[in-house]
């Protein structure tokens, strides 16, 4: 075991080398959409899990200049464990991600696969540790009536776009109470070629998650305080939340966005395995003109079971 932790650890050192500005969208609800940033994170639910997300940067912004809008963003992902192999444990997942970003539109979508190691020794009733790979690609486009102040500068593109590969490693720990997690995102650092040379690049993002579940039975409550921290060791960005759920129905919390905004959130199961949430960031930095950060995500859970059915025999009573 001392090897592969090893093993992965040297992986991820690899992949830290040039570095960019930081431009990965940011979401309230990180702590319910793991899947966007972290692959060893696929299967790591019972059954499979699909997750949709609505994301408003800026509610009240609008340039009647250029005729620009705010940044949104959507997701999308799945997920759930591979029982194909009964001597390994697997997981596998796909994510979508849409981001619009005034005249500049990315999308990027992967594949997601992971491999989870029980270690019954760690926590009171053992933990799993799983390592993941994501495996997809990025394209970016600048849109075609995007217009520049100065037409006459030869080195501004015009409609442009480009794709390439893009690839993630991750690291996922978790027991009944407690997960942290580590995450590298971009590792080819993807870039976007222009007319004359340019490149824009999509920088290597990392990210680290961390949380506790702490059960009071008596009460019905559950209380969940997190974390997650993402840099690109140019730029250092950290959330801090803590939700409280009564009798697994409905829930409530706030989240911190350091320097930038106080978060609600706020959800109820619509039915046991339908849960609706929201969030609206109370913005305290100077963007604050711009109005808050509205979110909306879905998450549904269900179990896809492709075994095939037992035979049935049907007895006649002539013939016993």
């Amino acid at each position: 075991m001392k090897r592969y932790l090893l093993l992965a650890f040297l992986l991820f050192l690899c992949s830290v080398a040039q570095l960019h500005a930081q431009r990965e969208p940011q979401f309230t609800n990180y702590m319910d959409n793991k899947l966007i940033y972290n692959p060893a994170f696929a299967g790591s639910t019972e059954n499979i899990s699909a997750t949709i997300l609505y994301h408003n940067q800026w509610s009240d912004f609008h340039s009647s200049i250029d005729n620009s809008k705010a940044p949104i963003t959507e997701t999308f992902t799945m997920h759930g464990p591979l029982d194909m192999f009964p001597k390994v444990e697997l997981g596998a997942g796909v994510h979508f991600l849409n981001d619009n970003l005034g005249f500049e539109h990315t999308f990027s979508a992967g594949l997601d696969l992971s491999y989870k190691k029980r270690l019954p020794n760690l926590g009171t009733n053992g933990s799993i540790l799983s390592g993941g790979l994501s495996i997809g690609y990025v394209q970016t486009d600048l849109a075609g009536d995007w217009k520049p102040q100065d037409p006459s500068d030869t080195r501004l593109p015009g409609s442009v776009s480009d794709k390439s590969p893009d690839f993630g490693l991750g690291a996922y720990l978790t027991n009944q109470n407690f997960y942290a997690g580590a995450s590298a995102l971009h590792l080819t650092s993807p870039s976007l070629t222009w007319a004359g040379g340019g490149q824009s690049k999509i920088p290597r993002a990392y990210y680290f998650i961390a949380g506790y579940n702490y059960y009071m039975d008596q009460y019905k409550l559950e209380i969940m305080p997190g974390t997650l921290i993402r840099t690109d060791f140019a730029k250092t960005q950290y959330d801090i939340h803590t939700i409280v759920m009564y009798n697994h129905f409905v829930f409530a919390g706030l989240n911190y966005h350091a320097q930038d905004a106080l978060s609600i959130i706020g959800g109820i199961y619509i039915l046991k395995n339908t849960k609706l949430q929201g969030s609206y960031d109370i913005t305290t930095s100077d963007a604050s003109a711009f109005g808050g950060k509205i979110e909306v995500l879905l998450n549904y859970t269900f179990n896809l079971n492709l075994a095939p059915a037992a035979p049935l025999y049907h007895k006649s009573s002539l013939w016993l």
